[in-house]
This record gives C-alpha cells, sequence and structure tokens, in this order.
C-alpha cells in the first residue's frame, strides 16, 4: 500500500498530460490574445486603436501548496508568456483594411520532474472592414516549434523500492532514449470585431490549434499518440454606460479532445483622463474590477466547478497591469488546501509615429474646382481617444 500511496510522480505526470491532452490556460484569457485566437493578431482593445505596437506579458502559477514527499519543498506549476504583435498600416488612422504581425514564446513548467513545454512562433493576420460600417472580418495562422522535456533527476520508480522506502541509488530499471522533442506547430483563427466608442463594440472569434496533429513522445519507437486539436471560441463586449464608464462582459469556451472548459468573466471600468495643458498629450489613468468563473467537463464527462476567478486591472496611459487569483473550488481542493493560482498580466502599447509626423496620405491626383477645398482625410470622431 506503501508504494501505491507513493508512485513515482514520472508515471502519474506523464499519464496526466496523456490523458487529458491539454494546453495551459490562463484565467485572464483575453490578455494573451496570439494565445487565444490567431486573428487577433494587429487587434488593440478598444481604447488603442491608434496604437501599433503591443507588449504583452502573462504569467501564472498554481498550485504551490501542494507538496512532495520527496522534495523538501513544494513545486509550483508555472506558465510564462511573452509576445510583441503591431499593425501593418500606411497611416496613423486606422484603415479599411490592414495587417497584423506578431512573433510570440510560451513557457509552461509543471511539476517535481519539470515537464516543459516550451513554444516559439510568428503570427500573421490580415483584417478587412465589411460593409459601410467600422465593422471587420479577421483571419489570422500562426506557426513555431515546440519543445517538450522533463527532468528524470527527480523522478523514484518502482524498482527503487528495498522494502522500507525508495533508494535512489537503486536501477531505475527504465530506459528512455531521450528526455526532449521538439515538433512544429500550425494554429489557425478566425474573428470579427468593430470599432466604436459611443455605441456597443464587440469581439468574437474561433481559433483552432494544433492542426498538424504531432506525435507525443519520448520514445524512440512511439505509439500513434498525436496531440488533439484545440478548438477556443470566444466573445468580448464593451458597453458603454457614461462618460467614461463601461462595462465588459466576456464568455469563452475551450475543447480538446474530451476536456473541456468554460469561462465566464465581467468587469467595470472607469476611465479618467485628463490634459495639463491646452495641446499637450491627453493622460489617462483607469481600473477595471470584476471577476468570473470556469467550469470543466472531465474525461467522465461530468460537468464541474473548477474555480471562481477575481481580477483587478490599473491603467496609466498606455500601460495596463493586471492580477487575478483562482480560488480553488474542484475535487482537488483537499491536495491544494483550497488554495488556487495568481496570475499576471502586463500590456504596453506603443505608437510607431512622431508625434509631428504628418500621416502619410496618397496625392489626390484629381484637380479641385476654384474656390472649393478637398475633403480632409481624417480619423472619424468615434475613433478618437
Amino acid at each position: 500500500m506503501a508504494v501505491l500511496r507513493k508512485i513515482s510522480p514520472l508515471i502519474f505526470l506523464l499519464f496526466f498530460y496523456s490523458a487529458t491532452a491539454q494546453d495551459f490556460h490562463y484565467s485572464l484569457i483575453n490578455t494573451s490574445p496570439l494565445n487565444l485566437n490567431p486573428a487577433l493578431t494587429g487587434i488593440f482593445d478598444f481604447d488603442y486603436i491608434n496604437k501599433h505596437v503591443r507588449y504583452t506579458g502573462n504569467y501564472r502559477q498554481q498550485w504551490r501548496s501542494v507538496a512532495s514527499d520527496y522534495l523538501n519543498v513544494a513545486t509550483p506549476f508555472t506558465t510564462a508568456s511573452l509576445s510583441i504583435d503591431g499593425m501593418i498600416k500606411r497611416a496613423k488612422s486606422i484603415s479599411r483594411h490592414y495587417g497584423g504581425v506578431g512573433v510570440y514564446g510560451n513557457n509552461d513548467r509543471a511539476g517535481d520532474l519539470g515537464f516543459g513545454t516550451q513554444q516559439f512562433g510568428l503570427a500573421l493576420a490580415y483584417h478587412q472592414a465589411i460593409g459601410e460600417g467600422y465593422h471587420y472580418v479577421s483571419g489570422g495562422a500562426s506557426y513555431g516549434w515546440n519543445i517538450r522535456s522533463f527532468d528524470i533527476n527527480n523522478a523514484y520508480f518502482d524498482n527503487q523500492w528495498n522494502g522500507l522506502t525508495f533508494d535512489p541509488t537503486l536501477s531505475t530499471g527504465e530506459n528512455f532514449p531521450s528526455t526532449r522533442f521538439t515538433f512544429p506547430d500550425l494554429n489557425f483563427g478566425v474573428a470579427f470585431h468593430n470599432y466604436s466608442q459611443q455605441r456597443i463594440s464587440y469581439q468574437i472569434g474561433l481559433g483552432v490549434f494544433h492542426l498538424l496533429q504531432p506525435k507525443q513522445s519520448f520514445y524512440l519507437n512511439p505509439a500513434d499518440e498525436r496531440l488533439k486539436r484545440k478548438f477556443a471560441a470566444h466573445g468580448l463586449l464593451r458597453i458603454p454606460l457614461e462618460l467614461n464608464k463601461s462595462i465588459l462582459p466576456s464568455i469563452n469556451y475551450i475543447q480538446q479532445g474530451s476536456q473541456r472548459e468554460g469561462y465566464i468573466l465581467g468587469f467595470y471600468k472607469y476611465d479618467h483622463s485628463h490634459t495639463d495643458a491646452p495641446g499637450k498629450p491627453v493622460k489617462t489613468i483607469g481600473f477595471q474590477v470584476g471577476g468570473g468563473y470556469r467550469a470543466v467537463r472531465n474525461i467522465d464527462t461530468q460537468i464541474s466547478t473548477d474555480a471562481m476567478i477575481l481580477a483587478a486591472k490599473f491603467r496609466k496611459d498606455a500601460l495596463v497591469i493586471g492580477a487575478a487569483y483562482d480560488i480553488n473550488l474542484s475535487g482537488l481542493g483537499a491536495a491544494t488546501q483550497g488554495r488556487g493560482a495568481f496570475e499576471l498580466s502586463i500590456i504596453y502599447y506603443m505608437d510607431l509615429y512622431k508625434s509631428d509626423r504628418k500621416p502619410h496620405v496618397k496625392p489626390d491626383k484629381v484637380k479641385c474646382p476654384p474656390g472649393q477645398q478637398k475633403k480632409s482625410q481624417t480619423t472619424p470622431d468615434e475613433w478618437k481617444y
């Protein structure tokens, strides 16, 4: 019985990942856009449509309270992401069509064995206005390389059980040709969105990940065990209430193999904008407070509560810092002592154009009649923030 209670963390961990085949996730899911949907490359939040570059960083740590019988300190699951993406357009104002390009990197490490997944890739997207309004349809794709690895030095096997305890000096009896392998990854997505300050703004889309379904094994002659495709559907609204105030509800659904996750999140948002003097740049300070709920469907098709999410964000001009905490409501509550996950996100937007640089506008070759002026090409009022 002692052996069963102290089952090898390697066997458990590899079984866990093989059974679920589930990627990492964030509670602040909309703050990691390139991981949510490649079509969101170059689509910025509603307050930053006149910016051109977005820097995004995310960090998540969970299950720190789950201690190991064989290590002195608990080894949490950690996930970190970095991305840079931007708009490709000819003028400072938003265009009827424009492109997006970005690069991203993710690092996910789990448990005592440091079961890790590193991802590096390039994302491209194209955004085209539809109809006469300012509504857009977008398509995007990302391609990169993934690295899977684990550290066998912290693993214990049944052959190392001497009848009283585990003896790491005994032979493991296991033969792993490699503790590391790489594979390519291709993802695709579509999205619909609009830009409006006075009216309701929306952003909806669907991302499809792991189109190549690469093989997943640390053995030289693996069984046909492939990484399952992941589908991520998402929707976000911005509902203006009054001056400087709005509500941002969102819903997200993720499916990978037999695993399903559903998120419902909502934020109350307030921004205060002012200028020190006429002609000076506008400064903005704001905050968002809110939270949500995440439910999962297990392998046995049972839908269960996973976590209650508490979150807040702070904005200063082009910098947005967010934090979230998951209150664990799942069956792992006993092992985690009721503690959940902590998450941090940082987003910074940058304008590539100098303040004194005029937007590039192609000259009009048609001469205007005497006494008339050409219609100026400026940003519509509802796009000015």
